[in-house]
């Protein structure tokens, strides 16, 4: 199963001992239980997925400006009628309610994903604090300390 960051979890248990479990189980379990059983289930197309995909990114956050939460949130807005014209087009047979009820499960696979970002971001926060993966931070040290220590402003 794909995660963020290129990173991924095995769904079969033989791969899964070669991986430390704490880190990712718990964001593969939700991504797997609460967007691909369901996406399965209601045979959510490739066209429905690149737009839920483009849709994820369009979230405003707290350090932007007006001026880009509102760019942002009318991104937003287009895909999100994009989505239901997709919609439309792949089930011209669905009534209005039906397509609705289409576009609302799909909506709901937004704040999953978003809860799946999060629980990444804490898990290699976590990594990093603790000195997991052994990077210790060399990286960043070396290129805002000690390049910035040898260079007079």
């Amino acid at each position: 199963m794909a995660l963020s960051g290129g990173s991924y979890f095995p769904r079969q248990e033989s791969e899964q001992k070669i991986m430390d479990k704490r880190v990712i189980l718990r964001q593969a379990n939700l991504i797997y239980d609460e967007f691909t059983t369901p996406a399965r289930h209601m045979h959510l197309t490739k066209n429905e997925y690149a737009i839920l995909r483009v849709l994820v990114y369009l979230m405003p956050v707290d350090h932007m400006s007006e001026n880009g939460k509102r760019v942002v949130r009318e991104a937003a807005n287009f895909y999100r009628n994009v989505l239901c014209m997709q919609i439309r087009q792949s089930y011209p047979d669905l009534s209005i309610q039906q397509v609705m009820d289409r576009m609302s499960r799909m909506m709901v696979f937004l704040s999953v994903l978003e809860n799946a970002k999060a629980m990444g971001n804490a898990a290699f926060s976590m990594m990093l604090l603790f000195n997991c993966p052994e990077m210790k931070g060399d990286l960043t040290y070396e290129f805002h300390i000690r390049e910035s220590s040898s260079h007079d402003f």
